[in-house]
């Protein structure tokens, strides 16, 4: 009964861990990266051209599955 109980809060710690990285890493995006990619090129301030720009930065095989996705 003890191990099952541990076993749960360390999933839930886990959880716990996993969310607080993915709200840092949001954080980081909307106020740090985004910003900065937005002053140095203007033009990426759509999402929908920021996300070709950096498609089309990733190498040719990994478009290729990109795209068979």
């Amino acid at each position: 009964m003890e191990n099952y109980i541990i076993s749960i809060l360390a999933v839930v710690a886990s959880l716990l861990i996993i969310l607080t990285v993915m709200k840092f890493l949001k954080f980081l995006w909307n106020k740090v990266i985004y910003k900065v990619i937005v002053f140095f090129k203007p033009e990426l301030k759509n999402i929908y051209d920021l996300t070709k720009w950096i498609f089309k930065k990733l190498p040719l095989k990994a478009q290729k599955k990109i795209k068979s996705f």
